[in-house]
């Protein structure tokens, strides 16, 4: 089998090149609008989940006739959450602050499941 003879860089081989480096930057623009729309679908799916979960924790508290009162203490500044009985206006549950900062997401809500 004879090998085909080495060819010299013509001006056309140039253009091809040219316009595969053209077309190669465009398909990377592509790429990373594409990857930029999910991420904005993302964002957007993660917003909506939020509110979702904000309808529920609103749901839950008149379910279960409960006011959450929010308590700053003005000398350190940590926040205390009281769960108080709509009608009678007494404290059903205290959560202390080092106790907030070891909730997750929807733990208020399974709290009065």
């Amino acid at each position: 089998m004879e090998t085909p003879p080495i060819q010299s860089i013509h001006s056309s081989d140039t253009s091809d090149r040219e316009t595969a480096a053209v077309t190669l930057k465009q398909a990377q623009q592509a790429l990373a609008r594409q990857a930029a729309a999910r991420q904005n679908d993302q964002a957007a799916a993660e917003t909506e989940r939020q509110k979702d979960q904000q309808a529920e924790v609103s749901q839950a508290r008149m379910q279960m006739n409960v006011q959450l009162k929010f308590k700053v203490d003005a000398e350190t500044n940590d926040v205390t959450i009281l769960i108080l009985d709509r009608q009678s206006h007494r404290v059903i549950r205290t959560i202390p602050s080092e106790e907030i900062s070891k909730l997750k997401e929807g733990d208020l809500v399974e709290l009065f499941a």
